[in-house]
């Protein structure tokens, strides 16, 4: 990416206070771009910024939770804030110990599946409006059970 030239643009990072999201999130900044990580775990979300260095910041997000996907989303929306580059990197690949089976399937395969996919509509909103004769975007909120 060191040829790359994203000044301007707005990254958002899922899974990016660790591992290959955190890789990216540094190339990302590196490159220019601002890169938004959003946490469950405030402080090792800290501890990643300081690695990823550049223009990035932190906002809370569980991706097990529709309401807390959908509260981000809206926030960067009600801001106005394109999401040029999103990146749907964020997954739990073992719950902690003892969780019972109903929330271990949240906790590992929710945000996986679905827990990322409220990000797409988010940054189709958030997006440039289209070019006359382009598709439109999807309905946000999306028909979610239970919002």
């Amino acid at each position: 990416m060191d040829t790359l030239d994203l000044q301007g643009k707005l990254a958002v990072v899922t899974g990016g206070s660790d591992g290959i999201g955190l890789g990216l999130a540094h190339r990302l900044a590196l490159a220019g771009a601002e890169v938004i990580i959003p946490v469950r775990k405030e402080a090792k979300g800290r501890a990643a910024l300081e690695r990823i260095g550049g223009n990035s910041s932190l906002r809370a997000l569980d991706l097990a939770s529709l309401t807390s996907v959908a509260a981000l989303a809206d926030r960067l929306n009600d801001e106005g804030r394109p999401i040029h580059i999103l990146i749907n990197n964020a997954a739990v690949m073992t719950p902690p110990p003892g969780t019972p089976p109903p929330m271990a399937w949240n906790c590992n395969s929710a945000p996986t599946t679905w827990g990322t996919s409220p990000w797409w509509p988010a940054s189709c909103r958030c997006s440039s409006p289209a070019a006359p004769g382009s598709p439109p975007s999807p309905p946000w909120p999306p028909p979610w059970p239970g919002r």
